[in-house]
């Protein structure tokens, strides 16, 4: 159940953010740096909103000549060679993700060379043009001005004279870098103007806000060359911008203390069971105050985290050169244990793995600081939830001896170990009333769909069941909005009496519509054969495969995980059992053994499966399955 891994990569993974450049909310450590242009016929440049922009880049001409989409490589950098046919100036679009956030944004390069997108350039653009990039990336010809590169060159100066208090306040800041340099995820200059404001820009109308504090420092008009301010940046609003710098730092030591603490205790726990692990505790608020983080207590939060799976996955990062970004923002909400409101921040964070794989997470770690700016004293809380949420945008194919059925839909993922009876799940998509999940078994934590409500895999009056996969039809897709965002309200009983919690989740990308789909849509499995899956599952048992696969080419270098897991069933003493055996996949990986332990003595398998999914750096989920004929 992947609610559970969540939960304890959320925790693991915000560990990391010493080790990375940091970010907020939408934000985090930029590309390592832009690539030098290699030849006069390039562009290069990196895309950053504080963090890479994981997704595609499209470029387009003068003259509306496009080239692209290309994936956006995971350090934000990207490359266009050969443009020396295409008649400039050049509009470029990237679209996706940096840390949490969506992002659009746009930028105008007059010549080949180095030119980045960020939220600067996009206000460049928007300035120079007639306030709307997107409109002006559609259709250039319709927006061509006499002089693109003294139209540039005017707002470049305008966006500098209003922002030039701010950048004064951050430090080592210059325009032209943000534009056309190279900058480093070390905290400083651009990449930490970025980490501490978000810079807005919609219909010519921009707002920059102080990410930490959620306030906003100006707005601004930007159009036709012209750059028009509501009013200037006060010292307050300066001063704040300070506060919120320190806060990011000492928010960073205190997270490189906690990964040391945790790394230090996974290794010992490895060799001796019994190792105290009481040293943890100091990095989080008393048992009191800490309420619950997705129903988990305080205490049940650190053995989740220091147990035998937690401490695999802390090791799993020791062996991991983890380059990722991570940031806050401040949220409202959490009280002491007297019900007092405190000062808290959501840690939220991506993670760049050496394989090339991408992880990133919607979930936060809490953090509030029991002392203050002079004398910090952070610690990790929880975020009140009794329940876990995830909404996946999932597509599946499945291959039956028979024949093959492919859906598409959305699956949720609710646990709640605190022990909530029932769920009640709305948004963009779903029914009017919403879907209802309930938990089924008092022993299990998850809460499901009603089985009617569940996508089917397989014809026939009683067809198996997509596990809390609701279906949706390629229509109902089309209409799914960007950041679509689902509502999750729980209950004490199936009755709907009481409300417990309330909660949300946005789904950042759709899932793949079955028009859309083709040859490379889906993982293959290179080792099994069509004809493979008439083999009786007694004579797969006790054997071992090598399950080689191949990426689909449009994800190859978006994926965040894959997971590949091979079931059987069988029956003993009239009950029965499941055996799993599975392995992570990293990206560079192309074929996983696994060996598929013996039935029990007296057990009688009753069917086998092989299941392969592929992550996005959306989110956008594949899996492919393979269901083998039961045995005669």
């Amino acid at each position: 159940m992947r609610s559970k891994f969540l939960f304890l990569t959320s925790i693991l993974f915000a560990t990391v953010i010493m080790l990375l450049g940091c970010g907020s909310g939408g934000g985090g450590s930029s590309s390592s740096s832009a690539p030098t242009t290699e030849t006069p016929t390039s562009l290069s440049g990196a895309a950053a909103a504080g963090s890479p922009i994981l997704g595609n880049i499209r470029l387009k001409d003068s003259e509306g000549t496009e080239r692209g989409p290309i994936a956006i490589e995971p350090d934000g950098t990207f490359l266009f060679e050969d443009i020396d046919e295409l008649v400039p100036p050049f509009y470029i679009h990237a679209e996706g993700h940096a840390g949490t956030a969506t992002y659009n944004l746009y930028a105008v390069a007059t010549a080949t060379g180095i030119t980045n997108i960020n939220p600067i350039s996009n206000m460049t653009m928007a300035a120079a043009f007639d306030g709307n990039p997107a409109e002006v990336f559609a259709t250039p010809a319709d927006h061509s001005i006499s002089d693109p590169a003294a139209a540039m060159e005017k707002a470049v100066a305008g966006i500098q004279e209003i922002l030039q208090p701010l950048m004064d306040t951050i430090g080592d800041v210059e325009i032209d870098d943000c534009l056309n340099g190279t900058y480093k995820a070390n905290s400083t200059g651009v990449d930490l103007m970025f980490d501490i404001v978000d810079i807005d820009t919609s219909d010519g109308s921009v707002t920059v806000t102080n990410r930490a504090s959620r306030t906003e420092l100006l707005s601004a008009t930007a159009k036709n060359g012209d750059i028009k301010t509501t009013g200037d940046l006060t010292s307050g609003e300066l001063e704040n911008v300070d506060a919120s710098r320190t806060t990011l730092k000492q928010v960073e030591e205190f997270y490189r203390g906690y990964m040391l603490e945790l790394q230090t205790l996974a290794s010992a726990l490895s060799k001796d069971k019994n190792t105290d692990t009481s040293g943890i505790e100091a990095f989080y608020v008393d048992a009191d105050d800490f309420g619950h983080l997705d129903g988990f207590t305080r205490e049940e939060a650190i053995e989740e985290v220091l147990g035998d799976e937690g401490c695999l996955e802390i090791d799993k990062m020791r062996n991991f050169a983890i380059t990722g970004i991570t940031g806050i923002t401040g949220i409202t909400g959490i009280m002491d244990a007297d019900g007092n409101p405190t000062e808290a921040y959501a840690v939220s964070f991506v993670v760049d793995m050496q394989d090339g794989s991408v992880d990133y997470f919607d979930t936060t770690n809490i953090v509030v600081n029991l002392g203050d700016i002079a004398n910090p004293d952070w610690r990790l809380t929880g975020n009140g939830h009794p329940i876990s949420f995830m909404v996946t945008g999932m597509t599946q194919r499945h291959f039956w001896p028979e024949g093959e059925v492919t859906i598409a839909g959305l699956e949720f993922d609710c646990e709640s170990p605190k022990g909530i009876k029932c769920a009640v799940v709305t948004g963009p998509g779903l029914p009017d009333a919403g879907l209802t999940l309930t938990l089924m078994n008092n022993e299990d934590d998850e809460l499901r769909l009603t089985e009617e409500k569940m996508a089917a895999v397989r014809d026939g009056d009683a067809p198996p069941r997509a596990w809390n996969m609701y279906h949706l039809s390629d229509e109902a897709i089309e209409s799914l909005p960007v950041d679509a965002e689902y509502t999750l309200k729980s209950y004490n009983n199936s009755e709907k009496l009481i409300l417990v919690d309330t909660r949300t989740w946005v789904l950042r990308k759709a899932p793949l519509k079955l028009s859309d789909l083709n040859t490379e849509s889906f993982p293959v499995f290179t080792t099994l054969a069509g004809n493979e899956l008439s083999w009786a599952t007694d004579n797969i048992i006790s054997r071992t495969f090598d399950f080689g696969y191949s990426i689909p080419a449009e994800l190859s270098t978006q994926k965040r995980w894959a997971d590949l897991e091979f079931t059987y069933v069988y029956r003993n003493n009239d009950q029965n059992h499941r055996t799993d055996v599975d392995g992570h996949i990293t990206l560079d990986e192309n074929f996983r053994s696994l060996t598929i332990p013996a039935c029990p003595e007296g057990g009688t398998v009753k069917s086998a499966e092989a299941e392969l999914e592929l992550e996005t750096f959306s989110g956008r989920t594949v899996k492919i399955y393979w269901y083998f004929e039961e045995s005669k």
